[in-house]
C-alpha cells in the first residue's frame, strides 16, 4: 500500500482516497530511480491530483504510469514539467498548461493515449523531444498540417519526410526540440 501523506522536494503531498494534493512553495523531487514503477510515494492509483499555488515544478516521473488519472489542476505559480512527469497516463483526457510554464521536458506526456485536449498559452515554452509523442491529439491525422503538428502557436513536431522550404504558422512562438 501507498503511504497517504509526506515530502516531495521542497513540498508536502497528501492523499485522501484516490486524489493526491500537492502543496507548499519550491519545486516537487523527481523520481529517476529503477525501477521507475511506483517510485513515486503516492503510487500508481490515484485518480485525481490537485497541485497548489506556490508549487514552481513537477519532478521527473512524478506521475509516471499513473494509469488511472483522469484530471490534473495545476497551478499559476508551476514553471516546469519534468522529464517524463505524466509518462504513461493513459486515462487523462485534458490538460491545461498554466502560462509561466517556460519548459516541458522530454516524454513529459509520452504515452498518454487518450490525451486529446492540450491546452498550451500563448508564450514562449521550451518544449523537449517527444514531449506529447503517442498522445491522442498527436495521433490524430486531422492535427497534423503538411507534415507539421501544432498546438496552438506551437510547433510540436515534423514529420520525417518534411523537406525544403517551410512555412510556420503566423505568431509561432517556439519550435520544439
Amino acid at each position: 500500500n501507498a503511504a497517504t501523506y509526506g515530502t516531495t522536494g521542497e513540498c508536502s503531498w497528501s492523499v485522501s482516497g484516490s486524489t493526491l494534493t500537492i502543496s507548499g512553495t519550491g519545486a516537487m523531487g523527481s523520481y529517476k530511480d529503477l525501477p521507475v514503477r511506483d517510485q513515486a510515494p503516492w503510487g500508481q492509483s490515484i485518480t485525481s491530483v490537485i497541485i497548489n499555488e506556490g508549487v514552481t515544478s513537477i519532478g521527473a516521473y512524478a506521475f509516471y504510469d499513473a494509469d488511472k488519472l483522469l484530471s490534473v489542476s495545476l497551478p499559476e505559480s508551476l514553471t516546469s514539467i519534468g522529464y517524463s512527469a505524466f509518462y504513461g497516463c493513459t486515462s487523462l483526457v485534458s490538460i491545461d498548461i498554466p502560462k509561466n510554464v517556460d519548459t516541458i521536458g522530454t516524454t513529459a506526456f509520452y504515452n498518454c493515449i487518450k490525451l486529446s485536449d492540450i491546452n498550451l498559452k500563448d508564450s514562449a515554452i521550451q518544449i523537449y523531444k517527444n514531449a506529447f509523442f503517442n498522445t491522442s491529439f498527436y495521433n490524430n491525422a486531422s492535427n497534423w498540417n503538411e507534415g507539421l503538428l501544432c498546438i496552438g502557436k506551437h510547433l510540436i513536431k515534423a514529420q520525417a519526410d518534411v523537406s525544403g522550404e517551410i512555412i510556420l504558422s503566423e505568431g509561432t512562438l517556439d519550435i520544439a526540440a
